[in-house]
This record gives structure tokens, C-alpha cells and sequence, in this order.
């Protein structure tokens, strides 16, 4: 399992010590982000190729491909989000509902950047088509 990321939203910091947290997450997203992109793009050729396959079985296997690759994006996103740990959150005082939303936030995101892929997946496609 992978470490915990906590993100205090109370927290108070200088302009140094921002730009320092932008450095750090601008270095580790980067590659995340376009590894992410490039998912992205192979999903969308991958619906292109089923859309445009002559044959049932051709398309059946694409679209196979596609559910799985559905399915570990949607496992990758999960894994991501959930390491995160959420607090200074405003109007949350128990540590235990403070855990439930951070719970809850993670999910959320997890469940948007995964529709959000998929959104993307077949916009790409349907401009290409």
C-alpha cells in the first residue's frame, strides 16, 4: 500500500513555503498527469478501432479490451485518490468524521477522474471519427 498523503486545508504558510509545495507537486504530477494522458489516448484508439472493426469478433475482443482497461483505470483511480487523507476541513471538529469525509472526498474524486477519462476517451474518439 502505498504512503498516505495528507492535505491540511487549515494550514498557514509563507510565500516560500507555497512555492515550495507547488514545486514538489508540479515534479510529481507531471509524470502522473501524462501517463494518465496517454491511457487516455490508447482507450480512445482502442474505441476507433471497435468502432470501425468489420467483424463481430474483432469488435467483441476491442471492447473486451476496453472493459478491462475500464475497469483497472477505474481500480488506478481508486488507489490514488484513497491515499489521500483530507483535513482542516471547515465545520469537521471529530476525528472521525473528519475521516468519513476525507473518505467521501477521495471517493468523489476517484469517481470523477474516472468519468472524466471516459468523457475524455470518447470526445478523442469522436473527433478522430
Amino acid at each position: 500500500m502505498s504512503e498516505k498523503v495528507v492535505f491540511d486545508l487549515s494550514r498557514k504558510e509563507t510565500e516560500a513555503g507555497w512555492a515550495a509545495f507547488l514545486d514538489r507537486v508540479g515534479l510529481s504530477a507531471t509524470p502522473v498527469w501524462f501517463d494518465w494522458l496517454s491511457w487516455v489516448l490508447i482507450m480512445s484508439v482502442f474505441q476507433y478501432l471497435a468502432d470501425a472493426a468489420s467483424s463481430p469478433l474483432q469488435r467483441l475482443a476491442l471492447n473486451g479490451i476496453i472493459g478491462i482497461s475500464t475497469i483497472f483505470l477505474l481500480l488506478y483511480f481508486t488507489g490514488f485518490f484513497f491515499r489521500l487523507e483530507f483535513h482542516g476541513l471547515p465545520f469537521v471538529r471529530s476525528e472521525r468524521v473528519r475521516s468519513v469525509v476525507s473518505v467521501l472526498l477521495s471517493a468523489g474524486l476517484a469517481y470523477g477522474a474516472c468519468l472524466f477519462s471516459l468523457a475524455l476517451v470518447r470526445l478523442v474518439k469522436h473527433k478522430s471519427g
